[in-house]
């Protein structure tokens, strides 16, 4: 689920959507847990209740190396940002996969 946990009432989708694998937390939550320097109650909240139910939270925005150890401490075993990787162009990324893909 992309964007999870913004919201008081996202933990509610996850009774309506019983296959849920994965649950992205929204980008803002991430600054938010910088900013504070602390998780939010809500985010503590979504990330044991995400654990509880055996559903990998994978954190997004994470752009530098201090934001991968806070969320790091806090559980969260997976990140999209660019303290994991640069953007690069698609072409970059395919030619030298071409034979995977052809």
């Amino acid at each position: 689920i992309e964007g999870f946990g913004r919201t008081p009432d996202a933990l509610q989708l996850l009774e309506y959507v019983p296959s849920v694998r994965a649950v992205k937390l929204h980008g803002a939550m991430t600054r938010e847990l910088l900013a504070q320097g602390k998780p939010s109650r809500l985010l503590e909240r979504n990330l044991r209740e995400a654990a509880t139910r055996g559903i990998m939270a994978i954190a997004e925005c994470v752009e530098d190396p201090r934001a991968l150890a806070r969320l790091k401490a806090l559980g969260i075993r997976y990140a999209q940002g660019f303290a994991v990787y640069k953007p690069q162009s698609l072409q970059s990324f395919v030619e030298p996969h071409a034979l995977l893909v052809a």
